[in-house]
């Protein structure tokens, strides 16, 4: 009998481990039922399914389902499981990057498509980029602190408006 009494000691012990996945599944769980659904929906009115997922994922966070449910929410999503959910989704999102950029076609080499792609890049980034900046040096006597220099101050805010 002694010989058993270690075993069912380590049997009996909690595991953090599984206690962890239990937590993370049923939020997993409820997120790809939510963005199922919320994806199909959004098919249904002619808009990309990547669209609803997303709109499931601001419906069961703190703008609809923490507002008018805060305890099952807080229930479903404990602050253990808050980063193993953002792992997760960074994840997610890096495949599907690769598969969207995977699923371009390389070969086709129309005239000006570089050009073309290249002033798409620059119209997401640089009109954010110069106003958040315009902002920056507009709020840096509100905002900053007196040892950052203006400019600094003026990109750090354009960078993060971006």
């Amino acid at each position: 009998m002694p010989i058993l009494a270690p075993l069912t000691a380590h049997v009996t012990a909690p595991d953090a481990n599984l206690a962890l996945v239990l937590k993370v599944l049923p939020a997993l769980v409820v997120l790809l039922v939510a963005a199922a659904i919320c994806g199909r929906l959004a098919q249904l009115v002619m808009q990309p399914r990547v669209l609803g997922e997303m709109v499931a994922g601001v419906l069961l966070g703190p703008t609809l389902f923490g507002w008018l449910f805060p305890e099952a929410q807080a229930a479903l999503f404990p602050p253990e499981v808050r980063p193993v959910l953002y792992v997760l989704s960074t994840i997610g999102l890096t495949l599907y990057m690769f598969l969207v950029g995977a699923g371009i076609d390389h070969t086709a080499q129309t005239p000006g498509e570089l050009r073309k792609a290249g002033v798409l890049a620059a119209s997401g980034i640089v009109p954010s980029l110069l106003l958040g900046a315009g902002a920056g040096l507009l709020l840096y006597d509100l905002l900053s602190r007196p040892d950052v220099p203006p400019l600094q101050f003026a990109l750090f805010v354009g960078a993060r408006c971006r």
